[in-house]
């Protein structure tokens, strides 16, 4: 796991206060760690902190009927209409949503608990059911990520105030540090009506530009949090304290690139001179000057080591997080995450699902004349269940190393090998890459998903020489059929130029290199992988066309790549 940011010892226990003051102004709160005394003491005091309040917890796997509810089959045969069965959603509103395993929540499951937290209602239109329903509640995210490259789904945890480390939490110290003197509905009655001043908005939002946090949630989130501190405080309006405190809370773990540094804020307009108020406006710009440093100071003063020396450095590591290449969905496939349903004409291979083709009959027996209590079920009702089945992908670069511009060929690849990587730590999906040059080709980078291990072992690439097409194309899909094996789907990128001129056996000669390339071709074809070829010649050619033919590819001319345009090329693919 990455460092957590290094907050005062009574501010985990001050964020589970206040988030049950506000939860759903807050939106939620990340646990992040494996069960334990510290997950289990916060999960306790929250709580205890809202006893009067409902808790629903979720599991991992619970289906869009468990969450936003549907059909009541026995109340809609009971009374012949179609009738809404509450969702966990609906059950939790008021209250906590507890949600196990969140790193691992499908992204539809994330899409309806984000819609939720945004609009405060549950919206159902389905199975004959068109209804909404109040739904304002707190999240609580476990999140048992156990490396670095794990984490909530990004629009889950963007909505989330608060993330605290429960692995080294002292169970005994959060209790300690919990006040206990307080009347949680008069601070949430006296925190409606405090103030936050122009010049404190202005530093939480110059804050998080200079943390590198693009999205205003988060600021807004902060000022939300402030103003819970201060109605705590018993204040009526927020202080540069709360407001430095809060950011801490919220913006610090959010920290994910350290390119601006505090001093490179660029100063305000200067308005013009007016003798009368000048002594009066300067003082107001110091006061909120002051106020800026302040809050950045005290961001800054709570982020690891390794994000100070980033910041000092202007280094940006923002980590772009997709969806592609997570699962492969397949009509009949029969196991695997159940993901939903489908209706089926007949029955064959599909194995029935009998709740969800119940609730596809139940509102019409009124009009098929079925008796009281009895349920007439026609050939249309019938619906089967759908599986996701988790299948990685793996991107195997095959790169032509021969030749003069091999360094920048490589140099794009290297390029597009992070970016790839970047957006993979969601998806679970790996990167190889395959160089020739001379008489033959090697693996250079087995499949991996590390970041780091990419760049070490692809910091010198060697290039020049001869190039053996063939063997590239033998080595690949060699390596294809070792992916597969492993249960992964590969997808394949050449850049090339098409133009081959060692065979198979290490001879050199254009024409029998071409044959032996276009041979291999028809061999990895065999293996149905999908597969980009990227023209890297400086005027597109025929050849490096033919051999995308040759291997039912996709054609790219890119004579003018970059990392960038690559990797776009190979998202599209994958």
């Amino acid at each position: 796991m990455s460092d957590a940011p290094q907050l005062e010892h009574n501010e985990p226990a001050l964020a589970l206060q206040l988030f049950a003051i506000e939860p759903v102004g807050l939106g939620g709160i990340a646990l992040r760690g494996m069960p334990g005394p510290g997950r289990s003491a916060a999960l306790q005091v929250l709580q205890e902190l809202m006893d009067d309040r409902p808790h629903v917890h979720v599991p991992i796997n619970a289906s869009d009927d468990r969450l936003v509810g549907g059909l009541d089959i026995a109340a809609t045969l009971k009374s012949g209409r179609p009738l809404y069965e509450q969702g966990l959603l609906t059950q939790g509103h008021g209250g906590l949503l507890i949600l196990s395993m969140a790193e691992r929540l499908s992204a539809r499951s994330v899409g309806i608990m984000c819609r939720t937290l945004d609009h405060r209602q549950v919206i159902i239109e389905r199975e004959g059911i068109s209804a909404h329903a109040d739904c304002s509640l707190g999240v609580v995210a476990l999140d048992e990520s156990r490396e670095d490259d794990e984490h909530l789904p990004a629009p889950l945890a963007d909505r989330l105030a608060f993330e605290l480390w429960t692995d080294h939490l002292d169970p005994s110290q959060v209790r300690e540090m919990i006040r206990t003197d307080i009347n949680m509905d008069s601070v949430r009655r006296t925190m409606r009506h405090v103030d936050v001043p122009d010049e404190v908005l202005e530093a939480i939002t110059k804050t998080a530009l200079a943390l590198g946090i693009f999205s205003l949630r988060p600021a807004l989130l902060a000022v939300t949090a402030a103003r819970a501190l201060a109605a705590l405080g018993g204040k009526s309006q927020v202080d540069a304290d709360d407001a430095a405190t809060a950011v801490r809370l919220v913006l610090s773990h959010r920290a994910m690139n350290m390119a601006m540094a505090q001093d490179d804020v660029p100063p305000e307009p200067e308005a013009p001179d007016e003798p009368a108020n000048e002594e009066h406006e300067h003082g107001n710009d110091e006061g909120s000057r002051e106020i800026a440093d302040t809050v950045v100071q005290a961001a800054r003063a709570v982020l690891p080591e390794h994000l100070l020396k980033a910041l000092a450095a202007g280094v940006r590591n923002s980590a772009r997080q997709t969806g592609r290449g997570a699962g492969a969905t397949a009509a009949k496939v029969r196991r695997g995450r159940p993901i939903g349903v489908r209706g089926v004409t007949r029955l064959g291979d599909d194995k029935l699902n009998i709740l969800a083709t119940a609730k596809a009959a139940a509102p019409w027996q009124r009009i098929r004349g079925a008796a009281p209590g009895r349920l007439r079920v026609l050939p249309e009702d019938f619906r089967a269940t759908r599986y996701k089945t988790q299948t990685r992908q793996t991107t195997i670069f095959v790169v032509d190393a021969s030749g003069s511009s091999a360094a920048r060929r490589l140099a794009e690849v290297k390029g597009a090998v992070e970016l790839l990587l970047g957006e993979c730590y969601v998806t679970r999906a790996e990167v190889a890459v395959v160089a020739f040059r001379k008489s033959h080709a090697e693996v250079l980078l087995s499949p991996t998903r590390s970041l780091t291990r990419a760049r070490r072992e692809l910091a010198d690439l060697p290039g020049g020489g001869a190039t053996p097409l063939a063997n590239a194309i033998d080595v690949t899909r060699a390596l294809c059929e070792q992916v597969a094996r492993q249960g992964q789907q590969p997808n394949i990128v050449f850049l090339t130029d098409g133009h081959g001129n060692v065979g198979r056996d290490g001879t050199l000669g254009h024409a029998e290199a071409t044959e032996h390339a276009l041979e291999a071709a028809k061999e990895l074809t065999q293996l149905n992988v999908p597969t980009v070829v990227v023209d890297t010649s400086r005027r597109p050619r025929d050849r490096a066309r033919r051999l995308a033919d040759a291997l039912c590819a996709r054609y790219v001319p890119l004579p003018y790549a970059d990392a960038g345009s690559l990797a776009d090329a190979v998202v599209q693919v994958a």
